[in-house]
């Protein structure tokens, strides 16, 4: 009884870890299992036993006995973790450590002073450690002082008494920044101890760099220089080298990136393939680096130019200088075309065949051009009839894109989450080419499909490969009538291949589209057996391609017909297309 008391006593204090400073990071708890679970943040850490290194993080020691341990946590660049833990026979100890880094601080002036009267005073300027992206001011409050746990007010610079090491959270870089007058700022920052590459620039400004040795506890004092940068307008690029005006928002239009390392301004211009002046603006001033254009295929007067080619320019003007005069302008320039034949619309893309629901279309994306699409369906799915399938929810992911010319490529994942905590998946993939051009009145395409399902009972997706031959006829003012006639097989439900057929009619009016399919499969064996010889799919929806946005928002419902019985769903669906 006095042994037991004696090791109560001992271990008491220590049955959660204890340290010398916690760390809100912290982690300790027993689970179910036995023996004891090390890890860190970062991982990579040593980890000690009663002196005896037994392996790096994450750890587990499932077969380590019931006792008090002394555990000494030890990673290059950060502080030591010390603390002592009881590991019972009744669950698994499960550590989570936060490593502090061994940190140094850089005292940082950067000085961007007015030359002339002229000169343009910069920002303030962006700061780059390692490359990392600019620091956020961020107040002091997450530094501590070596084991002394002492944190400095807030905004308030901290007083360190001789002898103790700064530590900043893993990973992190604290700074705050000081404007000492409109061109001059000191940076206090603190960053973990080694070789620290340090990147300062602004606009209208030349970059500075520099590389320092931190080490810790050391304070280092810099001071770097941002001299007036010479104006340079670099070679833009387009975001489409070929276009329809007549898509919506966005697609239908191509921007003009270009960079500029000072203020000025510029002018856009559009000219034909004559030469002739079409479309002309003033662009912004130049306040940032990054400038963009944007040209919607219209002239002046807003009317939408002919198919061809077209020069868009950008000529670009410094500040005034000294003299009152402006030197001479830098100017570019890039070639697009105008191809009215290259519609981009949303297609519903379900089980990976992009048309409507029930009957793909022979439409092609231009090359380049990508469309996603989420959907959710709810309601009831023919896997609801079958009492072995619980309750669930199936969605989807899916996309279409096309790399080439005249080859399109899709791909679809479902997933339905189950109630019994499975979740069976299937996937599709195809691939179509188009036999004319999308631009005509009349299109027919081939395309080839395949499905594989983890488990039919309880997945939207079908198993098999299909051939299809899709066919569209445009009829006017918007609508279209699309035929695909094909072949459906699988081994896995019928030896035999069965025929199938899909109708459907697309209303397309701007951004919205409705849509209308049907499809029905023949099943000759089982109408040799005396049972219905077909089964069939009906759908309705509505798909709205909001400009200015790439958003694509869709709501359908439809009917599965299928022994045993009917069923009614609905789908929700948000995609992009860009």
């Amino acid at each position: 009884m006095v042994l037991i008391l004696g090791v109560l006593l001992l271990c008491a204090p220590l049955l959660a870890a204890q340290t010398s400073f916690p760390i809100n990071g912290d982690r300790v708890e027993t689970v179910k299992g036995r023996g004891l679970l090390v890890r860190t943040k970062p991982a990579g850490a040593r980890v000690y036993i009663d002196g005896i290194e037994r392996g790096q993080t994450p750890l587990e020691l499932p077969d380590l006995r019931s006792a008090c341990y002394s555990i000494r946590v030890s990673k290059s660049g950060y502080e030591e973790r010390e603390l002592r833990v009881h590991v019972s026979g009744e669950g698994r100890l499960e550590l989570d450590l936060e490593l502090w880094a061994l940190a140094g601080r850089i005292l940082l002036t950067v000085r961007a002073e007015a030359e002339s009267a002229f000169s343009v005073p910069a920002r303030r300027p962006d700061l780059f450690i390692d490359g990392s992206a600019p620091l956020e001011d961020r107040a002091l409050e997450g530094i501590r002082f070596g084991n002394a746990g002492r944190f400095p007010a807030p905004g308030i610079p901290p007083r360190i008494p001789g002898g103790q090491v700064y530590l900043v959270s893993a990973g992190s870089r604290l700074a705050a920044v000081v404007p000492v007058s409109a061109s001059q700022w000191v940076y206090d920052l603190y960053v973990p101890i080694g070789l620290r590459r340090i990147r300062v620039r602004a606009f209208g400004r030349r970059e500075a760099r520099t590389t320092l040795t931190v080490e810790s506890g050391k304070t280092l004092t810099v001071t770097l220089d941002l001299p007036p940068a010479a104006f340079h307008l670099s070679p833009g690029r387009l975001s489409r080298a070929a276009f329809n005006p007549a898509n919506t928002g966005t697609l239908g239009s191509t921007g003009l990136s270009f960079e500029v390392s000072a203020p000025g301004r510029g002018l856009f211009s559009v000219l034909d393939r004559e030469g002739r002046l079409i479309y002309s603006r003033e662009l912004t001033p130049f306040t940032t680096w990054s400038q963009e254009a944007v040209w919607d295929g219209r002239n002046q007067e807003g009317e939408i130019q002919e198919d061809g080619p077209y020069t868009l320019q950008v000529e670009a003007y410094p500040s005034t200088g000294p003299a009152g005069k402006p030197e001479a302008p830098q100017r570019f320039s890039r070639q697009v075309l105008i191809d009215s034949s290259l519609v981009i619309y949303p297609l519903t893309l379900f089980a990976a065949m992009p048309g409507l629901f029930y009957t793909p279309s022979p439409a092609l994306l231009p090359p380049g051009a990508f469309q996603t699409e989420f959907s959710l369906l709810f309601g009831q799915t023919p896997m609801d009839r079958d009492a072995a399938a619980p309750g669930g929810i199936p969605v989807e992911l899916a996309f279409r894109y096309s790399p080439l010319k005249n080859l399109e490529l899709a791909g679809a994942v479902d997933l339905f989450f189950a109630g019994d905590n499975t979740s069976p998946w299937g996937f599709s993939l195809s691939l179509k080419r188009p036999f004319t051009g999308s631009g005509e009145k009349a299109g027919i395409a081939l395309l080839g499909a395949f499905s594989w399902a983890q488990d039919m009972k309880k997945s939207p997706q079908r198993e098999g490969a299909s051939l299809i031959v899709p066919m569209s006829f445009d009829v006017a003012g918007g609508l279209s009538l699309l035929l695909a006639p094909g072949v459906f097989w699988s081994a896995w439900e019928r030896p035999e291949p069965r025929p199938l057929l899909s109708l459907g009619s697309l209303y397309r009016r701007g951004m919205v589209s409705a849509e209308i399919s049907l499809r029905g499969e023949l099943d000759i064996s089982r109408a040799v057996k005396g049972g219905p010889p077909l089964d069939l799919f009906s759908s309705a929806g509505v798909t709205l391609n909001p400009p200015p946005s790439n958003l694509v928002f869709g709501l359908a419902g439809g009917l599965w017909n299928r022994t045993p019985g009917p069923a009614v769903f609905g789908v929700f669906s948000l995609g992009l297309i860009f």
